[in-house]
């Protein structure tokens, strides 16, 4: 259980990095508006990646029953690589 928390948390920190990287390419690219109106999309990196809020959901997963919800170390590599291609990494 602690192995796969942790895990979970390296897998975050992982993907908090690639996220500081798309922001940064983002915050280039990433515009709404046009003409004189071109504003960023996200205002703030907090917005675009919440790294707290995805380590809280690591710690309180819970399936439709309210309890824990148990899960193996091949779902949540699953659950990582899609949530990778999901978020553009």
């Amino acid at each position: 259980m602690v192995y796969q928390k942790a895990f979970e948390i390296k897998m975050t920190d992982e993907v908090f990095l690639k996220a500081q990287g798309a922001w940064l390419n983002q915050a280039v690219q990433a515009t709404r508006g046009s003409g004189k109106n071109i504003k960023s999309k996200f205002r703030n990196f907090k917005e675009f990646f919440d790294w707290s809020n995805e380590i809280e959901n690591i710690f309180t997963q819970k399936n439709n029953k309210k309890s824990s919800k148990k899960i193996s170390l091949a779902e949540i590599n699953a659950l990582a690589n899609e949530y990778i291609e999901k978020k553009g990494g």
